[in-house]
């Protein structure tokens, strides 16, 4: 095997893995993906027995790597948890970085490849045990063409036949690895798949008398956990919306949808996936299906997580819960790891299995407890108390459920690197700003949560628009969710933006159809959703050119709502009410150099802060320095250019031109060439004569060069 350490090849060969692996793993979810100290928004591509992510090396890595992240099963609650990273050099040989891309000299295949270091997630179990531990026939010894050898798996070829396969086999076998050297937990003997029992067991009558204790007297700490209210309010809201369902299917939008799988536990995260994904008929009826159709539940389970895009079978299992919790439990995360907290072993995925434990469970609580809130089902009574063991005693101890939560002095066995932190160093060293212009950026987005960066093109605002968005969030790679970038034109409108109507076709019974114009949120009100559901976290929502739109045709109420964040007004479509979370900032760019653009009125102008972009000498002179190019004069070129050629700054050539890392003299001939001096004869259109100095090949332009 020939270890590949050319840039190039390796470029090549993740690409190939991203490909293929984007390519068969279909489904395709933002999910929270955990690490010892916090969590990170990533977007995982799963077949449900696997998941993958990736993100590309940042510059500030010490050792650029790309990041290579599988895990075992898609979690519903919680955090995702790795299983393993496979990180690849960007080039070159190191040890350092536990994965790397090698070729097959016989058959020419590349094949991904692991060290082997994996450690077993606790004390004493270092990262060479895995070595000692995995089956010898998978070791093969690599080399490199400077002679460096190393033994290393063959985790996958890089093929379209045999790497998932082959690649699930390795993710298996490390969690195989971990489990077996995480404990004192035993395997339950029910399969592969079962739950693991704990090696505390829980004193069920002493929990249940403090349960008890939680419910009913509010001065207890665990009563904003344990009140039963919020249950009642539940039922009462998923049954008036069920009803509804039931009773004028066709005025059941898209908005009920979303409050329907809002007011589940394992709902909150896809709610508006499942709204915006499924044509509504389809989903009605699956629901109805669900909820109603007579058969067994997990047949109508099965069926209804076949129909309906993005909604997992916990979600689907709580749901019909609600609708049945007279007769039927919730089946949701918060269940199943309180029940195997309690003592109670079951597969996870057997629906059948969970409702038995749940039953038994069931008749220790009505022996003991009794029924607290009768006018409440006692399904929905209990699920609280899952509810408050999920949130009180599994975070409160240290041991580990096969879930990932802790119950019993075991340590977490997933160590993912946490996501690299974005701070004001990190603005001036990929922006090139001066430090108070970095600190008034700053400021002014925090003061009043919208600013516009205006100036020529060429000057760095889209650029800079974005790094500001990630110093707000705190991150070097913020998740889609978190940070929004559009671009306005003259077509884009106010139903694209806030909200508009849409046509669909819905049966009306009889094999005969009707075109119904529901409304549908626009792209900035579907973010302000998202932003709403989280308000400790901040949202950046980017409107790259926004002067090239009808500001006022598509902003709407939203001009009110800028300067008065805490009012909310109805919107005409929908007749909801509409509200900008104090979470959100908005950046705006906008270009004074395109005269087909109108000029943004007063009303606009209040309601942002404006900062101005301009031709910067001195900031190209600073990138040089950590960029140096092979031409001495081009700084003195530019400096010439920005201060000479244009009298009218808001029109002045930008420096990103000139800001290519492999800048050459031919290419920047070319440059000159094809994009200044068109630019030059744009402006100067009755005085081109100023242009002919400016020529490449001119006396002057020479001079600067000092060809002279």
């Amino acid at each position: 095997m020939r270890i590949i350490t050319d840039k190039d090849e390796i470029q090549k060969c993740q690409r190939k893995l991203e490909m293929l692996l984007k390519e068969l793993l279909l489904n395709r979810n933002i999910l929270k993906v955990g690490y010892p100290g916090g969590s990170e928004d990533v977007e995982l591509f799963h077949n449900n027995e696997i998941w993958y992510t990736t993100r590309p090396p940042s510059q500030d890595m010490r050792l650029p790597r790309t990041w290579n992240a599988f895990g075992l099963g898609i979690r519903e609650r919680g955090n995702q948890h790795i299983t393993v990273e496979i990180n690849t050099p960007i080039e070159g040989y190191t040890k350092r970085v536990g994965g790397l891309f090698a070729q097959d000299e016989q058959t020419n295949g590349y094949y991904l490849l692991h060290r082997g270091k994996i450690g077993g997630g606790k004390p004493g179990v270092g990262k060479g045990k895995f070595r000692d531990w995995y089956q010898a026939e998978k070791w093969v010894v690599a080399t490199d063409d400077a002679g460096n050898r190393d033994k290393v798996i063959k985790v996958a070829p890089l093929d379209r036949e045999n790497i998932l396969q082959q690649l699930t086999e390795f993710i298996k076998a490390v969690a195989k690895f971990k489990e077996s050297k995480t404990s004192s937990r035993v395997k339950s003997s029910e399969d592969s798949h079962s739950r693991l029992t704990l090696g505390t067991e829980v004193d069920v009558a002493q929990r249940l008398t403090q349960w008890r204790q939680e419910a009913t007297d509010p001065a207890h700490p665990n009563y904003k956990h344990a009140d039963l209210d919020h249950p009642a309010f539940t039922y009462a809201t998923v049954s008036r919306l069920l009803q509804k369902l039931r009773e004028a299917p066709d005025t059941f939008g898209r908005d009920d949808i979303v409050a329907l799988f809002g007011a589940l536990n394992s709902g909150q995260r896809m709610k508006n996936k499942v709204a915006d994904e499924n044509p509504l008929p389809e989903l009605r009826r699956a629901i109805i299906t669900l909820v109603d159709r007579i058969g067994t539940t997990t047949d109508k389970i099965t069926e209804a997580n076949q129909a309906i895009k993005f909604a997992s079978h916990n979600m689907l299992g709580e749901l019909y819960g609600w609708a049945n919790s007279a007769t039927a439990p919730l089946y949701n995360g918060c269940a199943i790891d309180a029940l195997h907290y309690l003592g109670y072993t079951f597969s996870d995925k057997d629906y059948p299995a969970f409702v038995a434990a749940h039953e038994r469970f069931k008749q220790v609580y009505q022996q003991q407890v009794g029924h607290l809130r009768p006018d409440l089902p006692l399904n929905l009574e209990i699920d609280k108390l899952y509810n408050v063991i999920d949130k009180v005693d599994l975070k409160k101890s240290g041991d580990t459920t096969p879930s990932g939560k802790q119950v019993s002095g075991i340590k977490e066995i997933y160590t993912p690197e946490p996501p690299a932190t974005y701070d004001r160093q990190t603005f001036l060293t990929r922006t090139y700003l001066r430090s108070e212009q970095a600190d008034d950026l700053h400021t002014l987005l925090l003061e009043k949560k919208q600013i516009i960066l205006y100036g020529p093109p060429g000057t760095g605002k889209t650029y800079v628009a974005q790094e500001l968005a990630k110093w707000i969030t705190g991150l070097v790679t913020p998740s889609d969710d978190r940070v929004e970038m559009i671009q306005f034109h003259p077509a884009y409108s106010y139903e694209d933006f806030i909200e508009g109507i849409r046509p669909e076709s819905k049966q009306v019974g009889d094999g005969r159809f009707a075109v119904d114009y529901p409304a549908r949120p626009g792209v900035f009100r579907r973010f302000c959703k998202m932003a709403e559901e989280n308000p400790g976290q901040a949202y950046v929502f980017i409107i790259d050119e926004i002067n090239r739109g009808n500001i006022p045709r598509i902003f709407g109420e939203l001009m009110l709502l800028l300067e008065y964040r805490e009012r909310d007004v109805p919107l005409p479509y929908s007749g909801e009410r509409f509200r900008i979370p104090t979470n959100i900032y908005l950046i705006g760019t906008m270009n004074t150099a395109d005269r087909s653009i109108a000029l943004v009125d007063f009303a606009l102008r209040r309601r942002f802060h404006f900062f101005q972009f301009g031709a910067d000498p001195d900031l190209l002179e600073r990138w040089l320095v950590d960029h140096p190019v092979s031409i001495p004069y081009l700084a003195k070129l530019y400096r010439r250019l920005s201060e000479e050629a244009i009298d009218d700054p808001a029109y002045a050539v930008g420096f990103s031109y000139f800001m290519a890392k492999d800048l050459t003299e031919e290419k920047l001939s070319r440059i000159w060439r094809c994009s200044i001096i068109p630019y030059l004869v744009e402006y100067h259109v009755e005085q081109r004569a100023r242009v002919e100095n400016w020529k490449w090949k001119s006396d002057f332009m020479a001079g600067i060069r000092g060809e002279a």
